[in-house]
């Protein structure tokens, strides 16, 4: 037995196949409840933005940004006012905790670019891990984590196929407005365009977005979710939803340019395939790669007719040199410099609020004590904001969540968390994988890992603790006796 926070005994999962079959047949596994706050919150993490893409909205650009992550703070204010508190925390809390705990005491570090830009970044942070605490007190069974799923392949895939629409007519999808972040920079669109088919210059596709190139992230999503799901569904017609959206995803990978979410999405796909293998289900593994050859070789083709050869080109620059070469041409100079450079500079961090969007609309960029840094990745981002303190704590926590997801896919009492599990797993080990190039953690993609693995670790306590009530009452109870309520039957 294991024991939450209040010393209460927890039961540990069974073994895979102990009440496999028993849990099959159990209605709560399926169930879904009806919509709530989770489902519009991940609509609102793509509707949010999308609002930018219609014109005249630049001026209202900071609010709309602010929105999407204030909704998380919201929702954990929210739990921390209802919650059970016999519910059991992530078991990545402490470490998060921690995290939040030496940002706030970074607000009054001496460089510090102001109070208010001190706090937007901690709140930053906040809102991006938070949902691993309030996601797990609202979903609980395995049917409802599945239609998260699939509200995420639907939201990343619309957002694919208008990344493939301004391919395709620029003049008609393409947003009338592009960030002035972007636009206001020394080279402005310059380098973020390309010579299309039609030999006009085009700017790579943002999608419901208004920077260009960021549906390449969205891309990989659908592209990911949409495999998977396809290989899950029984139905024909939801087989075919699943596979044209994972189809319209890693093409508007391709028309973006961006080598790196390619290389990320196979290894999500890699990752999904070998643990389906740990899962005894080796046939899947072998056609879940198989369907994603066949989509690249054809997402490919179709990006080719909107991208001419510069989409070829761009391909063929990973076989001209070493895979680790190139890296180290673009984004692994970053990465390289954060730990031999920044690291020793900035041991306990060099004050919040020195780069990035939070350096640009609350900072003082004119303060000679605190002048704007620069972090396009991850790693320098977490050594300027707070050394190697918050590299250390939120490096564990990404460990240690992955890890109980591993666990999950491993151990959980029925096939369909462990399914469900493993697609988790991979998703969030490819967001992972994005330290290396991007700042997934101050960003959405960051509110999506956390969200998915809280989901995650709700829906296996649940499960834990409806095989105690199946082997006490029969039949298993329904799925608003789950999780707390069935602890009767200890």
């Amino acid at each position: 037995m294991a024991f939450n926070r209040n010393k209460k005994a927890v039961p540990e999962p069974a073994a895979p196949g102990a009440v496999d079959q028993e849990l099959q047949q159990a209605p709560v596994l399926t169930e879904t409840t009806k919509w709530g706050f989770p489902e519009y919150f991940i609509i609102s993490q793509t509707a949010l933005p999308a609002l930018l893409f219609l014109p005249g909205t630049q001026a209202f650009r900071m609010p709309i940004r602010v929105a999407s992550f204030g909704i998380s703070l919201l929702a954990l204010f929210w739990w921390l006012n209802k919650r059970d508190r016999r519910h059991s925390f992530h078991p990545s809390a402490p470490y998060l905790l921690a995290a939040f705990g030496y940002l706030c005491l970074m607000i009054f570090h001496p460089s510090t670019n102001g109070v208010k830009a001190g706090i937007a970044q901690t709140l930053l942070y906040l809102a991006v891990f938070a949902p691993a605490f309030w996601a797990a007190g609202s979903i609980q069974t395995p049917g409802r984590l599945r239609r998260m799923l699939w509200i995420l392949l639907f939201c990343n895939g619309i957002n694919s196929m208008v990344g493939i629409l301004q391919a395709y007519d620029p003049a008609t999808y393409m947003p009338r407005e592009f960030s002035k972040v972007v636009t206001g920079g020394m080279y402005g669109l310059g380098n973020l365009t390309y010579v299309g088919a039609s030999g006009k210059a085009m700017v790579r596709p943002p999608g419901l977005f208004d920077t260009p190139g960021a549906v390449c992230g969205p891309g990989m999503f659908a592209a990911f979710f949409g495999l998977v799901l396809a290989m899950e569904e029984r139905s024909w017609l939801k087989k075919a939803i699943a596979m044209g959206f994972s189809f319209a995803g890693i093409s508007a990978i391709y028309l973006t340019l961006v080598r790196t979410n390619l290389l990320v999405l196979g290894g999500m796909i890699l990752v999904f395939a070998i643990l389906q293998q740990f899962q005894q289900s080796k046939a899947k593994s072998f056609v879940v790669i198989g369907l994603a050859i066949g989509l690249a070789v054809g997402g490919f083709t179709l990006a080719t007719v909107f991208g001419g050869k510069a989409i070829s080109d761009r391909l063929d620059s990973l076989g001209q040199k070493k895979a680790s070469d190139v890296y180290m041409d673009s984004r692994g100079i970053m990465v390289q410099e954060a730990f031999y450079d920044l690291l020793p500079e900035y041991p306990l961090g060099a004050g919040l609020g020195r780069w990035g969007m939070m350096a640009f609309y609350f900072g003082n960029n004119d303060d000679p004590d605190a002048p704007t840094l620069w972090a396009e990745v991850q790693f320098p981002a977490w050594i300027l904001d707070g050394g190697i303190v918050l590299l250390g704590l939120y490096c564990m926590a990404l460990f240690v969540a992955m890890k109980e997801e591993f666990k999950i896919s491993r151990t959980a009492p029925s096939y369909f968390t462990r399914l469900l599990s493993s697609a988790v797993l991979s998703g969030n080990a490819g967001i992972a994988a994005l330290c290396f190039s991007f700042v997934p953690f101050c960003a959405q993609s960051g509110l999506q890992f956390w969200f998915l693995s809280g989901a995650l670790h709700g829906v296996m306590e649940a499960e834990r603790w409806l095989v105690i009530a199946m082997s006490k009452s029969k039949p298993a109870p329904a799925v608003e006796t789950l999780p707390w309520k069935a602890r009767r039957h200890k």
